[in-house]
């Protein structure tokens, strides 16, 4: 689960993969998905008489496919997801690059989850910064957020706990307890 010795990083990081288990589940059911449209393919797409119908069912397709793509990714990756060391945290991304965040600009840890028919299905751990970048504050994202809530524009930068190995609450209490451990941090 959690590994703290590897040879290109020091001994005192905290590293965290993929979950091995719910990408297997997440492959699973995008390719039972995407096998179901190709053989009812004649059933279930009919341009000509539905055609807002068809092109919604082919996008939703195309979602199934590209959830295949990334459970293969999350499967075959060796190198860990998020990385916490002393001084900052590594988002890593499969598709882009790498997020280096220090816990000086860090102002606080909160948890957004997010909920079909009251079953928890997502949950983000957002890191609000204390100053956030010139460019992402330069934003009409940014504007837009901050009318309705400044700690929620001011997070820049959030964790998806849902593809990782470890629950969110016990990886909020290590970032917490990294984030106490600051000298002008006095949570």
């Amino acid at each position: 689960m959690i590994e703290n010795n590897t040879s290109k990083f020091k001994s005192t990081d905290l590293h965290f993969y993929s979950s091995k288990i719910k990408a297997f589940f997440l492959l699973l059911v995008s390719s039972l998905l995407v096998f179901c449209g190709i053989f009812l393919y004649k059933n279930i797409f009919n341009f000509e008489l539905k055609p807002f119908k068809s092109i919604m069912l082919l996008f939703g397709y195309s979602i199934f496919v590209f959830g295949i793509i990334i459970s293969i990714l999350y499967l075959i990756r060796t190198k860990p997801l998020l990385t916490v060391t002393t001084n900052e945290i590594i988002i890593y991304n499969i598709l882009t690059k790498q997020i280096n965040i220090n816990f000086e600009g860090i102002k606080s840890f909160f948890v957004i989850t997010t909920s079909y028919r009251g079953i928890a299905n997502n949950r983000q751990i957002c890191i609000e910064m204390k100053k956030p970048t010139k460019k992402y504050s330069d934003s009409w994202f940014y504007k837009l957020l901050l009318k309705f809530d400044i700690k929620i524009a001011n997070s820049q930068y959030v964790i998806q706990t849902n593809c990782l190995n470890i629950n969110h609450k016990k990886l909020l209490a290590i970032l917490n307890e990294h984030l106490k451990k600051m000298p002008d941090n006095g949570l």
